[in-house]
């Protein structure tokens, strides 16, 4: 357990220090989007872009409604985020 939190210490911060190259305009990718864009969002401060990216590390949104299973956001939330995010899949391991 103490590992899993360590790792997610660790992505966290990597996602923090990661550059931002998504135009202002274009909706941020649930699946890649780092903690700092994470925080734009209307909605979310820190816990919530955590949880988003805990969720992200461990199941990997393949819709944006999967935004209701992150704790914290509930129905009213996702309507605010529902326009100013995507899903990206992630690519298959081969």
């Amino acid at each position: 357990m103490r590992l899993r939190a360590v790792l997610v210490s660790l992505m966290l911060a990597a996602l923090v220090a990661a550059p931002t190259c998504a135009a202002a305009d274009e909706p941020l990718d649930l699946n890649s989007a780092p903690v700092a864009e994470l925080l734009e969002l209307p909605g979310i401060g820190p816990s919530r872009a955590e949880a988003i990216v805990r969720y992200r590390l461990v199941h990997g949104f393949r819709r944006k409604a999967d935004l209701l299973r992150v704790k914290g956001i509930g129905p009213r939330t996702y309507r605010k985020l529902k326009p100013l995010v995507r899903v990206v899949p992630k690519p298959k391991a081969e």
